[in-house]
């Protein structure tokens, strides 16, 4: 058994436990887009263009939506449910990152980590700051507040694993913001590791987004007309994927020699920047 089918068992077990109380969640960053990638696959639906080979991944970022992150009820589930399941809270990122051992089918020992987070929410009965934002009747248990994740539930993706397991995967216009800011975050680090990974998830999301999804998009951007966030993530397009030399489009070629020891051709780089900057400008 592959760690990705070991953490798509935690998610189910998570996702259905947590059915009962209403939780729904959001599987954000590569494994979000490993789960998409693998369904769009399976399920032979047509994406934009083929389907890059997903990055792997030991992490699980699980976004929550207003619904969920404003109710000290769905919150204090959810802290019981990953209790229960043997995650414990991970120092200095404590109540909003948790983790545990996994035992491989080799018989080692893998961490995973679930990372929660949510948009910014302002209201008078939460307790938000720069990092986390909770319910000011629930302890134990906050989400790393993102405000650029304001589209989150503007046209999710569902998508069921198993019987009473069902997640929701965010619309590639959302994706591409978080990733995108997320990119822009990681450029002047000396490791260039997560700016790579960054750079190939912005190109994954657009490759595999569908028709619909392509014509959604402009339905998102009409009803967050004025959003900062959407027009920042229009300028990082502009600065960081300008062209085959811009670090954007770099790191992204860097990442593809790395992981598959090839580069992606002149076109094929051409044809990502175009769609790209369309999808993110598409008004």
């Amino acid at each position: 058994m592959m760690f990705v089918d070991i953490m798509r068992r935690e998610l189910c077990a998570l996702a259905s436990t947590l059915k009962k109380d209403g939780v729904r969640l959001y599987v954000g960053g590569g494994y979000g887009l490993w789960l998409k990638a693998d369904h769009l696959a399976a399920n032979a639906i047509e994406t934009l263009r083929e389907i890059p080979v997903p990055r792997t991944t030991q992490d699980i970022d699980l976004f929550l939506g207003v619904e969920v992150i404003t109710d000290p009820m769905k919150i204090d589930a959810i802290r019981e449910a990953l209790g229960g399941m043997g995650h414990q809270s991970v120092p200095g990122a404590e109540h909003y990152q948790f983790s545990r051992e996994i035992t491989t089918p080799a018989g080692g020992s893998q961490t995973l980590k679930i990372d929660l987070l949510a948009p910014r929410v302002e209201d008078e009965r939460m307790r938000v700051d720069a990092r986390r934002i909770r319910p000011r009747e629930s302890h134990g248990l906050h989400a790393h507040v993102v405000p650029e994740a304001e589209t989150l539930e503007e046209f999710p993706f569902e998508l069921v694993l198993e019987e009473d397991c069902a997640v929701f995967i965010p619309h590639p216009l959302t994706f591409l913001v978080l990733k995108l800011f997320a990119l822009r975050d990681r450029l002047s680090d000396e490791s260039r590791s997560l700016s790579r990974y960054h750079a190939y998830d912005v190109f994954t999301i657009v490759a595999m987004t569908t028709v619909e999804e392509w014509a959604q998009a402009r339905e998102i951007r009409n009803r967050f007309s004025g959003s900062a966030a959407l027009a920042e993530a229009e300028e990082i397009v502009r600065i960081h994927f300008d062209g085959p030399t811009s670090k954007g489009t770099i790191r992204l070629q860097e990442h593809v020699r790395l992981a598959e020891g090839r580069v992606l051709v002149e076109g094929v780089v051409t044809q990502f920047l175009d769609d790209l900057r369309t999808f993110i400008g598409s008004i």
